[in-house]
């Protein structure tokens, strides 16, 4: 084999290597529910609840110019939809139902970039003496192989819109309590189900409810893996050796 057809294999190899960089990541929000413990609860004004979704998908980074393939949702809480797009290097999806939150992103070869986000929105009213309990599983997943970037997470949030006060439950092995503008805020877990209860002695109106996934993957560059580019200096090396020698005779 002539140098540089030896050559041309050895960055074919490493080539053929780190394009196999992939990425997958999901957060999910599932088995949603609520009690009224006590006194009264509602939700208030269909306009005032609501999902929306999207989901886009890229074969270059995110803030490049490209042909991207998007798509999105908009309707009434604890509907049931989904959106999904797929690129040749990116595939997006996210779903909303009755009690869940879905998003979903893989990019299965290098070069691709992939977004999508689920979430409700909707406002309450207690009664006097009221309390209601909330209860949800979340769950992130995800496996990268030369990515640059990626994330997933979930958030539910709960506030006095017109105070401008909101409390969100970010993070798995919180427990606390807090008190705001005369409601009570409780948030713990139990196994792997997370809890939160508002109660007032006072009747409130028009409390703030939010519930969101999010994904993302940005895999816009082939990254050898360590063995491969071992490989590629050695066949450098080699190639190098061979041309020297030729060379000298």
């Amino acid at each position: 084999m002539s140098v540089k057809h030896f050559a041309a294999a050895v960055a074919s190899l490493v080539l053929a290597t780190a394009a196999q960089a992939t990425s997958s990541v999901s957060s999910s929000l599932t088995d949603f529910s609520f009690t009224v413990d006590q006194g009264g609860f509602g939700w208030t004004r269909e306009v005032g609840q609501n999902y929306s979704m999207y989901a886009v998908s890229s074969d270059a980074a995110f803030y490049v110019s490209s042909p991207i393939d998007q798509a999105g949702g908009w309707g009434k809480m604890f509907d049931t939809a989904s959106a999904s797009t797929t690129l040749t290097n990116a595939v997006a999806s996210a779903s909303v139902g009755r009690n869940s939150l879905t998003a979903l992103v893989t990019t299965p070869a290098a070069g691709g970039s992939a977004y999508a986000t689920a979430q409700w929105n909707g406002m309450f009213d207690l009664g006097e003496n009221s309390k209601v309990t909330f209860s949800w599983k979340e769950a992130q997943s995800g496996s990268n192989s030369g990515a640059l970037g990626s994330f997933g997470y979930s958030i539910i949030g709960f506030g006095d819109g017109y105070q401008s006060v909101n409390h969100y439950y970010s993070d798995a092995s919180a427990n606390w309590s807090t008190v705001d503008h005369g409601i009570t805020y409780t948030f713990w877990q139990a196994g792997d189900t997370h809890f939160a209860s508002l109660s007032s002695t006072d009747a409130v109106s028009s409390l703030n409810f939010h519930a969101r996934v999010e994904v993302a993957t940005n895999d816009i560059a082939a990254v050898p893996e360590p063995e491969s580019m071992a490989l590629a200096l050695s066949g450098l090396a080699v190639a190098g050796f061979l041309a020297r020698r030729r060379r000298q005779n």
